[in-house]
């Protein structure tokens, strides 16, 4: 049996905990998982080792209550236990001096590529974390992955705006083909759908957003349409 030592919230149905697994917290290496159980007669769920202190003896999880087992474990309070945690289970992420990696996960797979990059920063890699969500309230550990903390505090010394909830629908140019603004539409965290999950919706409330440097684009969905035929970025 594994006792809950902590427990925390970190966004909105998402939690973190700190359990006792002396020897898993010895084994464990980066992208490994525990098998465990809520209760004698429940189902057996895989949960991602976020992080470990062999010195503590202890594993952290970190779990999205989507389901009824998630949840349950959710109601338990520190000093209650776990009837079975199996692990470290699964083929540990390669680690190598790589050189500059980029780390990318949005929501709860934060939670997975947390311990992948704290191992290829130990190995003497430059990490690059890239992490996201639905709104700033749901985004989780960007104050445990160095790399993003150290990026966002220079970006937003140097005037960067972090905007969220907002979709760009469309790039206006100038009569040389200069890119000078981008038109955003609002957007809107629904109702939960059938996995717990808040789907943005989008708002009556475009926005000009103007700009007076180069345009990079990024993958995302849909299409953005523009203004004019040509344009630089």
């Amino acid at each position: 049996m594994c006792a809950f030592l902590s427990k925390q919230t970190l966004a909105a149905g998402i939690k973190r905990y700190e359990i006792v697994a002396p020897e898993i917290a010895q084994r464990r290496r980066a992208g490994q998982f525990v098998i465990l159980r809520v209760h004698e007669e429940g189902e057996r769920i895989p949960i991602t080792i976020a992080d470990a202190n062999p010195v503590r003896g202890t594993i952290t999880l970190i779990v999205q209550e989507v389901g009824m087992t998630t949840r349950l474990m959710g109601e338990k309070a520190i000093g209650d236990f776990l009837p079975d945690v199996c692990g470290p289970l699964g083929e540990p992420t390669h680690i190598e001096n790589f050189g500059h990696c980029v780390c990318l996960a949005g929501g709860v797979g934060v939670a997975e590529i947390f311990p992948v990059v704290q191992a290829l920063q130990a190995g003497g890699n430059r990490v690059t974390a890239i992490i996201g969500a639905r709104s700033k309230e749901l985004l989780i550990l960007e104050n445990e992955i160095p790399a993003r903390l150290e990026e966002v505090h220079h970006a937003e010394q140097e005037g960067i705006e972090f905007r969220f909830l907002e979709a760009p629908v469309a790039v206006k140019g100038n009569a040389k083909g200069w890119v000078t603004g981008i038109e955003l539409i609002k957007m809107q965290l629904g109702e939960p759908d059938e996995s717990g999950r808040r789907r943005p919706c989008r708002l009556r409330i475009q926005i000009m957003f103007s700009i007076s440097t180069p345009l990079s684009s990024r993958l995302g969905k849909g299409r953005i349409r523009s203004s004019r035929k040509r344009r630089r970025v």
